[in-house]
């Protein structure tokens, strides 16, 4: 007689910091807030996404990180850009020019994992909000993600 047994692995999930209702409306998972940045505007902007040597985006998983422009009480802004899991592998994403005077929003939820087969998946959410001027913005922004091990 043929069994139909199907093994289950259960993986725990490397925890990051956990951020209350109030602070994180959207209530991304494991939100590891970013600090208010200036960009420059009416320059290309660049997004590097930094992992630990040895760790990569996972390709299979379902990351995204998004720019817009708040228009009030969130989930009600305008999208600007959305980055997804095929572009944000190669771990640098770029968005146009941004008009001088706007506060944007970046945020996201990233997946990564050691670049070995069978390893934990470990996932970080990110919440930035970005304000564009003509003079003194930086034009790369660095988003740490760290396993926190």
């Amino acid at each position: 007689m043929k069994s139909n047994r199907v093994a289950i692995s259960i993986l725990g999930v490397i925890a990051c910091t956990s951020v209350a209702h109030a602070e994180n409306p959207l209530r991304l998972p494991h939100l590891k807030p970013a600090p208010f940045v200036t960009v420059a505007s009416e320059k290309k902007v660049t997004v590097h996404l930094v992992l630990e040597p040895g760790w990569k985006i996972n390709p299979g998983a379902p990351s995204w990180l998004e720019l817009s422009q708040p228009l009030g009480v969130p989930p009600h802004d305008a999208r600007i850009k959305k980055f997804v899991t095929k572009q944000l592998t190669t771990q640098k994403v770029m968005f146009q020019k941004l008009k001088p005077g706007i506060t944007y929003r970046l945020r996201g939820t990233l997946y990564f994992c050691q670049e070995k087969n069978a390893s934990v998946c470990v996932l970080q959410s990110h919440d930035q909000e970005l304000r564009a001027e003509a003079k003194g913005g930086v034009t790369q922004l660095d988003v740490s993600l760290t396993s926190n091990r």
